[in-house]
């Protein structure tokens, strides 16, 4: 299952705390914005850990990528070297 993780988290340690779990999860695709690639039943802990990396504070969207669309996803403008699209 692909997820698209954004977040828009105010302080700055709990920012860097996601933004390094996600990193070892997945790939970053913008500042605040990583793909994840992870297995169904392992969601639901993903989602606890990380609205416990934030400290139930911002807010952090969490959105299922299915094949098809997947396939549908353009990615326009120029990817830097150590981004991968999908």
């Amino acid at each position: 299952m692909n997820l698209i993780i954004a977040y828009d988290i105010e302080n700055n340690k709990r920012r860097n705390k996601i933004a390094k779990f996600l990193e070892k999860k997945g790939r970053r695709i913008q500042k605040s914005v990583f793909i994840v690639d992870i297995e169904s039943r392992k969601r639901k802990s993903l989602q606890r850990d990380l609205w416990k990396l934030a400290e139930k504070k911002g807010i952090i969207h969490i959105f299922s990528l299915c094949n098809g669309c997947r396939k549908k996803a353009v990615f326009l403008g120029e990817e830097p070297q150590d981004c991968l699209i999908f």
